[in-house]
């Protein structure tokens, strides 16, 4: 690869420093294809895309941006004639143009950048590998046009992903409200209150990516006390529930440390009904039901290692009728090995 200073050229013409500087756009013409193979795949091959392909992986827009020519792909330029018509046509600043050349022994690649405003080659890159290895090579071009940019010319590199936290420990509690829906519970029972207690487990923070914030997955283990007792009308009795849940949640943050998030799992609770009645000695029913559990989850940090949340869960146990249980909860949250630290 050769260079001739790309850099004085691009930014006291923007008037700014490298970190300032807009995205610089670059173009990639359709590549000449030459085969002295006579390979059909060969032939249908567009270089250009791959590049551009291998290109993108290397670049976010902020301070490169490398594009597809415009222009029809039987105009492939072949000389350096061809691409200053190509950029004056099109008002391109920057353009891409070369070729890949396959024989029976080697693949071969040369690509020339050419600062249209200059009138000249600002940089060529060169690069060959075995016939076999075509994606390869498409690979090698495009890291060394992207050295050449983020070292030589001075442009920005994007930002290094940050490696994510391992094995982060979350504890939390909450008070809660819940009420039965559906069936006849809901006219016999009426839920009280909930407390809880839960241990989490980020295996990775962050997990991946949406819409460029982070997002993760917790699993959880939780224990839950809910009680209730009679609705108006009927005998005196209390409703005590003892419930072990086995969650998993997913949460995508927000900026200015809020997250929302989904979760679901499975539930076993172990329910007892106790009469004291009048007349006759006390009563007590035990009745242990599996089940599962659905949640819509909010939560803010306002320090990164504690957790405020709004959640709304609803659950259903295996009865017949079946048992649905809503239930509004406030949590407190304390995260072990904070991913901001």
């Amino acid at each position: 690869m050769r260079g001739l200073g790309l850099v004085p050229a691009l930014l006291p013409l923007l008037g700014l420093s490298p970190s300032l500087a807009m995205a610089l756009e670059v173009y990639v013409a359709p590549l000449v294809v030459i085969d002295e193979t006579g390979s059909e795949a060969m032939r249908a091959l567009q270089p250009e895309a791959d590049l551009l392909r291998a290109l993108a992986r290397g670049t976010t827009g902020d301070s490169l941006s490398v594009l597809r020519s415009r222009e029809d792909p039987a105009e492939t330029p072949r000389s350096l004639l061809d691409a200053a018509l190509l950029c004056e046509r099109q008002g391109y600043a920057f353009l891409l143009y070369g070729y890949v050349k396959r024989t029976a022994v080697a693949l071969s690649a040369e690509l020339k950048l050419l600062d249209h405003e200059r009138g000249q080659i600002a940089a060529a890159f060169f690069g060959g590998d075995d016939p076999t290895h075509y994606e390869r090579l498409m690979r090698e071009m495009a890291a060394k046009v992207l050295e050449y940019f983020f070292t030589e010319a001075g442009l920005q590199p994007p930002a290094r992903a940050e490696d994510p936290r391992r094995n982060l420990v979350e504890l939390a509690t909450w008070l809660g409200y819940w009420t039965p829906m559906g069936g006849d519970w809901d006219r016999v029972v009426a839920g009280i209150a909930t407390v809880g207690l839960a241990a989490r487990l980020i295996p990775a923070h962050p997990l991946f990516k949406l819409w460029s914030r982070s997002a993760y997955v917790a699993l959880g283990l939780e224990g839950e006390y809910a009680l209730g007792m009679n609705e108006p009308g009927y005998e005196s009795f209390f409703l005590h529930l003892a419930k072990l849940r086995v969650p998993v949640e997913a949460l995508l943050e927000l900026p200015a440390g809020h997250a929302v998030g989904l979760g679901a799992g499975l539930l076993v609770e172990l329910d007892t009904a106790v009469q004291d009645r009048k007349y006759s000695s006390l009563f007590m029913d035990t009745t242990v039901v599996p089940g599962f559990c659905l949640k819509v989850l909010y939560r803010y940090s306002p320090s990164g290692r504690i957790f405020l949340g709004v959640e709304s869960v609803l659950e259903v146990a295996a009865y017949s009728p079946p048992l649905f249980v809503f239930s509004p909860r406030l949590s407190v949250s304390f995260r072990k090995g904070d991913p901001h630290e």
